[in-house]
């Protein structure tokens, strides 16, 4: 699944102007913050595509992630906004959702996810079209994941993660914020320790 954004990425550079100018003034532009921590958490992630990951719980997978890319876990901080509800680093995005109706969370930082941000999931209710036709719907009452990719509208991500539906090894999945229907969903920036 990484690859189809890959290659969506590269099908717009491909399609595009022969001539370099044009193409430069297309190509996706690099932010001014390196994210180095966010890179390492991202490679230890997908390192362990099909894997599992200490005692296989879907927080030790964020965890021995930030932990190996040399960022500070998700006790080196208060839990928010309740006890359990993991914090691992600066709050990018948050989005919560109460009978179907989205708010967007103010006191989030007006950062871009990127990969190797870490997802944190809480009583969620997800529904919406499948890709290939019909619908889906999913729910996680507690939920950790590392971002692996994110869609050019900035709220849908591919994600790795543990423990789900019964398989402690680390899968893809994809996940997208519009189709939430209740609960909340934060993502993090880690920091380095």
């Amino acid at each position: 699944m990484l690859r189809w954004w890959a290659v969506g990425l590269a099908a717009v550079l491909v399609l595009g102007s022969a001539d370099p100018a044009v193409a430069q003034k297309a190509a996706p532009k690099k932010t001014a913050e390196a994210l180095p921590v966010n890179d390492k958490v991202l490679d230890f992630a997908k390192k362990k595509l099909g894997e599992q990951v200490g005692n296989g719980e879907c927080w030790t997978l964020a965890n021995d992630a930030v932990l190996a890319a040399g960022g500070q876990s998700s006790p080196s901080y208060t839990d928010s906004p309740a006890t359990g509800d993991y914090v691992w680093g600066q709050l990018v995005y948050g989005v919560s959702a109460k009978g179907g109706k989205l708010t967007e969370d103010a006191t989030a930082a007006k950062k871009a996810v990127a990969p190797g941000d870490v997802v944190q999931f809480r009583d969620t209710k997800f529904s919406g079209p499948r890709a290939g036709g019909g619908t889906y719907s999913m729910s996680a009452e507690h939920h950790t994941a590392v971002v692996a990719a994110v869609a050019p509208d900035g709220k849908t991500f591919q994600i790795l993660h543990q423990n789900w539906n019964g398989k402690k090894t680390v899968a893809e999945a994809t996940l997208a914020t519009r189709d939430l229907k209740e609960g909340w969903v934060k993502v993090y920036r880690p920091q380095p320790r």
